[in-house]
Protein backbone atom coordinates (compact mmCIF):
# COMPACT_ATOMS: atom_id res chain seq x y z
CA UNK A 1 0.00 0.00 0.00
CA UNK A 2 2.87 2.23 0.94
CA UNK A 3 3.66 2.24 -2.43
CA UNK A 4 0.83 2.98 -4.09
CA UNK A 5 0.26 5.86 -1.79
CA UNK A 6 3.40 7.29 -3.03
CA UNK A 7 2.29 6.94 -6.67
CA UNK A 8 -0.67 8.17 -6.60
CA UNK A 9 -0.96 10.44 -3.65
CA UNK A 10 2.34 12.11 -3.73
CA UNK A 11 1.82 15.75 -2.09
CA UNK A 12 -0.13 16.01 0.52
CA UNK A 13 -3.74 17.90 0.55
CA UNK A 14 -3.52 17.84 -3.09
CA UNK A 15 -5.58 15.89 -6.11
CA UNK A 16 -3.61 13.38 -8.40
CA UNK A 17 -4.76 15.06 -11.55
CA UNK A 18 -4.80 19.05 -10.76
CA UNK A 19 -3.97 21.11 -8.09
CA UNK A 20 -7.39 21.63 -6.54
CA UNK A 21 -6.64 21.20 -2.64
CA UNK A 22 -8.37 18.86 -0.46
CA UNK A 23 -8.20 17.96 2.96
CA UNK A 24 -6.87 14.10 3.87
CA UNK A 25 -6.37 11.95 6.26
CA UNK A 26 -2.72 11.54 5.21
CA UNK A 27 -1.17 12.88 8.72
CA UNK A 28 -2.94 9.27 9.97
CA UNK A 29 -1.55 7.58 6.94
CA UNK A 30 -5.01 7.56 4.72
CA UNK A 31 -4.34 10.10 2.20
CA UNK A 32 -6.46 8.10 0.12
CA UNK A 33 -9.54 9.20 2.67
CA UNK A 34 -10.39 13.10 1.03
CA UNK A 35 -13.15 15.66 1.30
CA UNK A 36 -13.17 18.62 -0.25
CA UNK A 37 -16.26 21.20 -1.53
CA UNK A 38 -16.70 22.81 -4.74
CA UNK A 39 -19.84 25.03 -6.27
CA UNK A 40 -21.74 24.60 -2.71
CA UNK A 41 -21.50 20.74 -2.87
CA UNK A 42 -19.55 18.66 0.21
CA UNK A 43 -17.72 15.51 -1.02
CA UNK A 44 -16.54 13.06 0.79
CA UNK A 45 -14.22 10.35 -0.41
CA UNK A 46 -13.50 6.61 1.04
CA UNK A 47 -11.38 3.96 0.61
CA UNK A 48 -13.31 0.96 1.61
CA UNK A 49 -11.11 -2.11 1.91
CA UNK A 50 -12.45 -5.51 0.60
CA UNK A 51 -11.73 -8.82 2.08
CA UNK A 52 -13.66 -8.25 5.18
CA UNK A 53 -12.53 -5.38 5.36
CA UNK A 54 -8.89 -6.56 4.90
CA UNK A 55 -9.07 -8.96 7.34
CA UNK A 56 -9.70 -12.16 5.28
CA UNK A 57 -6.88 -14.55 5.94
CA UNK A 58 -4.36 -14.97 3.13
CA UNK A 59 -4.06 -18.27 1.81
CA UNK A 60 -0.29 -20.01 2.39
CA UNK A 61 0.30 -18.23 5.73
CA UNK A 62 -0.80 -20.71 8.01
CA UNK A 63 -2.62 -18.19 10.12
CA UNK A 64 -6.01 -19.18 11.43
CA UNK A 65 -7.08 -15.51 12.26
CA UNK A 66 -6.47 -12.11 11.87
CA UNK A 67 -3.01 -10.75 13.84
CA UNK A 68 -3.33 -7.75 16.22
CA UNK A 69 -1.64 -5.60 13.99
CA UNK A 70 -4.41 -6.16 11.17
CA UNK A 71 -7.19 -6.28 13.87
CA UNK A 72 -6.07 -2.64 14.63
CA UNK A 73 -5.33 -1.37 10.60
CA UNK A 74 -9.21 -2.46 10.23
CA UNK A 75 -9.68 -0.28 13.24
CA UNK A 76 -8.12 2.40 12.56
CA UNK A 77 -9.20 2.89 8.80
CA UNK A 78 -12.97 2.10 9.95
CA UNK A 79 -12.43 4.77 12.91
CA UNK A 80 -10.89 6.90 10.46
CA UNK A 81 -13.88 6.89 7.57
CA UNK A 82 -16.73 7.52 10.60
CA UNK A 83 -14.80 10.56 11.48
CA UNK A 84 -14.12 11.70 7.61
CA UNK A 85 -18.39 11.22 7.06
CA UNK A 86 -19.16 12.57 10.31
CA UNK A 87 -16.91 15.89 9.66
CA UNK A 88 -18.19 16.28 5.98
CA UNK A 89 -21.83 16.36 7.19
CA UNK A 90 -21.24 18.74 9.98
CA UNK A 91 -19.54 21.32 7.58
CA UNK A 92 -22.04 20.69 5.28
CA UNK A 93 -24.80 21.51 7.54
CA UNK A 94 -22.68 24.37 9.04
CA UNK A 95 -22.19 26.06 5.47
CA UNK A 96 -25.93 25.18 4.15
CA UNK A 97 -24.21 23.16 1.66
CA UNK A 98 -26.68 22.34 -1.39
CA UNK A 99 -25.93 18.30 -1.56
CA UNK A 100 -23.07 15.78 0.06
CA UNK A 101 -21.53 13.23 -2.43
CA UNK A 102 -19.84 10.34 -0.69
CA UNK A 103 -17.39 8.29 -3.07
CA UNK A 104 -16.10 5.26 -2.55
CA UNK A 105 -14.67 2.28 -5.06
CA UNK A 106 -15.32 -1.31 -4.94
CA UNK A 107 -13.99 -4.69 -6.90
CA UNK A 108 -16.96 -5.95 -7.27
CA UNK A 109 -17.45 -9.86 -6.60
CA UNK A 110 -17.66 -11.89 -9.91
CA UNK A 111 -21.72 -12.65 -9.19
CA UNK A 112 -22.57 -9.25 -9.35
CA UNK A 113 -20.36 -8.67 -12.79
CA UNK A 114 -23.28 -10.39 -14.59
CA UNK A 115 -26.39 -8.11 -16.27
CA UNK A 116 -30.17 -8.60 -15.21
CA UNK A 117 -29.89 -11.32 -17.97
CA UNK A 118 -27.44 -13.09 -16.34
CA UNK A 119 -25.11 -12.46 -18.87
CA UNK A 120 -21.21 -11.47 -18.26
CA UNK A 121 -20.68 -7.84 -18.43
CA UNK A 122 -17.98 -6.22 -21.08
CA UNK A 123 -18.50 -3.02 -18.71
CA UNK A 124 -20.28 -1.14 -16.09
CA UNK A 125 -22.79 1.10 -17.41
CA UNK A 126 -24.34 4.17 -15.12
Amino acid sequence: MDTLREMFFPVQNKTLGGSMRVESQSGIGLPENVRFTKYRIAFSVVIVQGSTNSLALWSGLGLTEPTDLKLQEAQLRTEAKLELLSETFADAKRSQARAVVVMTQADMPPRVRRSVTGQPRDRFRF
